[in-house]
């Protein structure tokens, strides 16, 4: 399920039933880059019945997917130079600045040709019921990139990052200060620390014992703010939440042994899908809390 977390609120509530939503997007299945194209973008199905849109409990989970070519520009600059020494060969004297911009052209043209793309995708959560939109993953660029997509499908979708009322970094500093977290969070074993001044100094701890550590209170106390820091939430998820109002790694917590995987595939996705969605409305409700966000 999702990992890396990238949250935004909408700002009217989402009312498209999945039905709608899947006929929308089936217009624009992912397709093969043709001959001068470098990257291409699509929707691609979710779950292993295959449906574009993957539906419970009104929670819509999508995946927009890219096939990208990577020329390498080493591979162009020595495919310029032998088709220059070429030329030169052929007409006797070294070609002007005019005729080596066209001989990169063609080069380039003849590579994105031949090249293979490389195929990625990135998984969509809208949950309708808390007006949340979050973007499996880490890259703010992709996330922003996924969701204007989407709003080319849907022909308008408004949304704006979650705003607490102070800086992130000040709330996740009190609450390794003081070893407490509000709505069910548990502080882990990993943080980073910055300096509040330009050279933004960091330091790190991982697999520590952060709280009460006097190497943490001492950095604190040196003006130090907490930008990142491993949380818990109700033995249920664990990830590290940022200054930039990002879960990264977020995993489900074991299963336990004694609960047997169903054998039926779908069943089991929707089994998955409803642990993920219960751990992750659970963490964002608890730091939106505690963030006091407005």
């Amino acid at each position: 399920m999702l990992k890396n977390l990238t949250m935004y609120k909408l700002q009217k509530p989402w009312r498209m039933p999945p039905g709608e939503l899947e006929e929308m997007l089936s217009k624009f299945p992912l397709l093969k880059p043709n001959a001068s194209q470098i990257q291409t973008y699509g929707w691609v199905p979710v779950g292993p019945d295959r449906q574009v849109v993957y539906s419970v409990d009104r929670h819509l989970l999508i995946a927009l997917g890219w096939q990208k070519k990577n020329i390498p520009g080493s591979a162009v600059k020595a495919a310029v130079e032998e088709a220059t020494k070429a030329l030169e060969v052929q007409q006797g004297f070294p070609p002007g600045k005019k005729q080596i911009r066209t001989l990169k052209e063609v080069v380039i043209a003849d590579l994105m040709a031949r090249a293979i793309p490389s195929i990625g995708s990135v998984h969509i959560w809208i949950d309708p019921e808390n007006d949340w939109i979050v973007v499996d993953t880490s890259s703010i660029k992709k996330a922003e990139d996924a969701l204007t997509v989407l709003r080319h499908v849907l022909g308008t979708l408004e949304v704006v990052p979650p705003q607490s009322k102070d800086l992130p970094q000040i709330y996740m500093s009190r609450w390794l200060a003081s070893g407490h977290v509000p709505g069910g969070l548990s502080i882990g074993d990993t943080s980073s620390m910055q300096s509040s001044d330009g050279r933004k100094a960091t330091v790190k701890f991982a697999r520590h014992e952060i709280v009460g550590c006097p190497e943490v209170t001492k950095h604190i106390d040196l003006g130090k703010v907490v930008s990142q820091i491993g949380l818990g939430w109700n033995d249920s998820a664990y990830f590290t939440f940022t200054d930039k109002f990002q879960l990264k790694s977020f995993k489900l917590a074991p299963a336990d042994e004694a609960d047997e995987k169903d054998s039926d595939k779908s069943l089991a996705f929707e089994a998955d899908f409803r642990l993920a969605v219960y751990a992750m409305q659970g963490s964002l409700k608890a730091l939106c809390d505690g963030l006091e966000v407005e």
